[in-house]
């Protein structure tokens, strides 16, 4: 089974539905999916989400986390 992992703070869920879309869309769903506020950044497989049109493979990560420096999670 082909999945991508989404994470934000301990919770950590992989889907099947994500594999295929671009980034764009699997963070938005992400953060339906999680309850992520959108002041919220994203990341790749550990690196700052800046591409929003990569194509999501089996096994890639996406982290929900707030800035350093910043109040509150």
């Amino acid at each position: 089974m082909a999945t991508v992992t989404v994470t934000f703070g301990a919770d950590s869920e992989a889907f099947e539905g994500l594999v295929g879309l671009d980034l764009s869309s699997a963070i938005t769903a992400g953060r339906q999916i999680l309850s992520v506020p959108a002041d919220i950044s994203a990341r790749l497989n550990g690196s700052e989400a800046v591409d929003m049109s990569v194509i999501l493979k089996n096994g890639d990560e996406i982290s929900f986390y707030k800035a350093s420096g910043s109040k509150g999670f």
